[in-house]
């Protein structure tokens, strides 16, 4: 969005004099403006929110808990270890599995309309310790607020430290190479990159191919922090590829 030039009025003599006897004034506005025109341009907005890491992964437990031994074993996946988990909190978080799995069985988070809303409102969520749940369906509100005390108290830490990593390594990254890739992706697919900065939300876990997915209207970035092939150079590719 360009913002409309302010409209400009010459200077009376009397007030020219007064500016010009501060000099520090002038040296005040040139430093401020200065810093302002050369502020990089911030092309993503990355978050780690709390409520979205809970419901990436109850639905994907749900996808693991579905797939047969064969399966598992080829893919490498397992679920989540409940090494110190209490038996009052490990029923809590199966219930909570089980309602992920009632409940979404065989949708995609990329292509499943309620999901997708889901994954917006829960996106809009900013308290880690009060789930709102303006827009959500109230089972699903009921089950997310019964498995976030058992979640926030083992893998949470873990998961949040590791998106943090994520972020702080994408960052300086992403400012580096966006002035050279964004033009070549606008000229590549016709487009302009958007004017606000595209939401990233930065999952542990991201149960879509390629660990990552985009959903548009508005335009929302999902990637999963706990797959391996989503740092370095890879992993910059995978925000401008999704971005685009």
């Amino acid at each position: 969005m360009l913002l409309s030039e302010p409209s400009v009025r010459p200077f009376h003599r009397a007030q020219f004099l007064q500016i010009a006897a501060a000099p520090w004034l002038f040296l005040f506005l040139f430093i401020t403006v200065a810093s302002s025109s050369s502020a990089p341009r911030r092309y993503f907005e990355f978050r780690n929110n709390f409520w979205m890491n809970l419901h990436h992964t109850l639905f994907r437990e749900a996808v693991v808990a579905k797939m047969t031994a064969e399966t598992r074993t080829k893919s490498g996946l397992t679920q989540l270890d409940n090494a110190g988990v209490s038996k009052p909190e490990r029923q809590a978080w199966e219930d909570a599995v089980r309602f992920y799995s009632d409940s979404y069985a065989g949708e995609r988070l990329l292509f499943d309309d309620q999901l997708v809303s889901i994954n917006n409102l829960l996106g809009a969520e900013k308290d880690p310790g009060k789930l709102s749940g303006e827009g959500l369906p109230r089972a699903l509100v009921q089950c997310l607020k019964g498995a976030a005390p058992v979640y926030r108290a083992h893998w949470w830490p873990e998961h949040q430290k590791t998106n943090m990593q994520f972020i702080v390594e994408m960052e300086p990254k992403v400012a580096e190479l966006g002035p050279e890739v964004i033009p070549q992706l606008e000229h590549l697919f016709g487009m302009k990159w958007p004017v606000k900065p595209l939401p990233v939300e930065v999952n542990y876990y991201v149960a879509e191919v390629g660990g990552a997915y985009t959903t548009e209207h508005p335009g929302h970035t999902t990637v999963a922090s706990g797959r391996e092939d989503n740092h370095g150079p890879a992993g910059v590719e995978t925000l401008f590829h999704e971005g685009a």
